[in-house]
């Protein structure tokens, strides 16, 4: 298995680009700063449910982006929880017997494909629980694709996403539910994503 780079390595391609989320409306109901918080990346890791996606993170070099983003960001973070029905989604990303540098089946560098994927999680902004609820929201990743969140029934707020085809991986959509209040961090609110599926093409 490929050595991962030290989680505080050199910026990676990753969330280089944030596109704007498709809302017409204020979007954002606390400080973009909030400073005196942990860093995403710091968060993620003392939550102690997120092994798996950090996993990721790191192979794809993206700590840096993750911890210091250039603008506020929400992130819809797998908990270890939500990889349990897709064991081997980890492991084919990253321990396919290639380097990172090395091109995977789809024609992308194993870096490229899971910063794909990772950037699919990602959304422009800080987006609080009160903008989801009673409602159904579509905002757009920093892949460009769409994630659209049903707040409609507070007991059960669901989210789905789209992946850009072709696709790192042989899934064109997955869903999951929103575990729970979001995570506060330094510019960035994360909301666990649990109980996914995945629907292949």
């Amino acid at each position: 298995m490929t050595v991962f780079r030290s989680r505080r390595a050199a910026l990676g391609a990753g969330l280089a680009g944030m596109a704007a989320v498709a809302l017409g409306r204020p979007r954002i109901a606390m400080s973009q700063d909030n400073s005196n918080l942990e860093d995403a990346y710091t968060v993620l890791q003392d939550d102690g449910r997120f092994t798996q996606l950090l996993t990721l993170i790191d192979y794809a070099n993206m700590e840096q982006r993750v911890a210091h983003p250039r603008m506020a960001t929400t992130l819809f973070a797998p908990t270890d929880e939500a990889f349990t029905k897709y064991p081997y989604a980890v492991r084919n990303l990253t321990a396919s017997g290639l380097s990172p540098a090395q091109s995977d089946p789809f024609g992308m560098s194993n870096i490229a494909a899971v910063s794909e994927v990772l950037r699919t999680h990602a959304v422009a902004g800080l987006h609080p629980p009160s903008e989801f609820s009673g409602r159904k929201v579509t905002l757009t990743n920093i892949a460009g694709t769409p994630i659209e969140v049903d707040g409609t029934d507070p007991n059960n707020v669901t989210v789905r996403w789209s992946y850009r085809q072709p696709s790192a991986v042989p899934v064109s959509r997955a869903s999951g539910v929103i575990g729970g209040t979001p995570l506060q961090a330094r510019r960035a609110l994360i909301y666990p994503i649990t109980n996914i599926t995945m629907n292949t093409y």
